[in-house]
């Protein structure tokens, strides 16, 4: 009877003692507020042909403290999207020294509605305007697609010189990434402006756009030019397109324009193609990144 008791006792006490350390370690618990990026810095920077007024993240690597070198750097579109997967991806590939450390700098909206920020890239990152596309998707009266030459005389006349007065940049070694419409406009820059950048990492573009418009730029630039210096990588997904090709043909025009590229016979052109086997055009953004990187920085 007595060792029942006792038996009971020291049940109960366990017990106690169980939840008293259960309710103290939850009490330790305390909100430090949200998630930040060590190494990366936020700005924003108003543009002044577009009267808008963009955010500015930047990654900085892990050595950028300790020397005085200059860094190449990597530009890329929808930072409000992507910067995050970019960043983690290409700090992975000079973790394992695939490619030298870089600055990343990613060029978003300084707006928190998703549906904004998707109209405003519609507007930036194409090349022409397309009224029925507009009508379509809803567009404001206020903005209007086709505004790519103005998004990239802004990238090159007031975020560059930014981004270079402040950070230690290798203006020898500049790279664009871009996905979907923003791969459309990184191949309007390589067609119009190719000097802009050194590298071009291009995933899924919409080359649909408008009747695929950038054909026509394509061969303007092959009419007057006999060589593209340039390191161009070009992806797309395989579950981006149906069987019967009855869509946007993603896996087939990013092929055409990489095949058309290597018929051109460049002799300073470095180009490839990658289909990502199990890839949507959701989840294609990040292999192209970094497979696109490996290719344009790795030695």
């Amino acid at each position: 009877m007595l060792t029942n008791l006792r038996s009971r006792i020291i049940l109960t006490i366990a017990v106690i003692i169980a939840l008293t350390i259960g309710t103290a370690s939850a009490a330790e618990l305390q909100y430090q507020g949200p998630v930040t990026l060590e190494g990366t810095e936020q700005f924003t920077l108003t543009a002044q042909a577009i009267d808008q007024v963009f955010r500015i993240d930047v990654a900085l690597p892990s050595s950028y403290g300790q020397t005085d070198q200059n860094y190449p750097v990597v530009y890329m579109m929808d930072s409000n999207l992507m910067f995050t997967g970019v960043m983690n991806g290409a700090w992975g590939l000079q973790f394992g020294q695939e490619v030298p450390e870089v600055i990343i700098i990613g060029i978003g909206y300084a707006v928190e509605n998703l549906l904004e920020v998707v109209t405003l890239r519609n507007r930036d990152l194409l090349p022409t305007n397309d009224p029925e596309f507009e009508a379509q998707n809803g567009m404001p009266d206020d903005l209007s697609t086709g505004g790519a030459e103005a998004f990239l005389a802004f990238i090159n006349e007031e975020v560059k010189p930014a981004m270079n007065a402040r950070y230690r940049i290798n203006t020898d070694s500049q790279s664009l990434v871009g996905y979907s419409f923003g791969g459309e406009f990184s191949l309007f820059t390589l067609f119009t402006h190719p000097d802009a950048f050194d590298n071009y990492v291009i995933g899924s573009p919409s080359i649909w756009w408008h009747d695929t418009v950038i054909f026509d730029y394509e061969t303007r630039y092959a009419d007057a030019h006999d060589d593209l210096p340039k390191n161009v990588y070009i992806s797309s997904g395989a579950l981006e397109e149906a069987p019967d090709g009855d869509d946007f043909m993603m896996v087939s025009n990013a092929r055409k324009m990489t095949e058309l590229l290597q018929s051109r016979n460049y002799p300073n052109l470095k180009v490839s193609y990658k289909n990502f086997a199990d890839d949507t055009h959701a989840t294609s953004y990040l292999p192209s990144a970094i497979q696109g990187l490996r290719f344009v920085l790795g030695d």
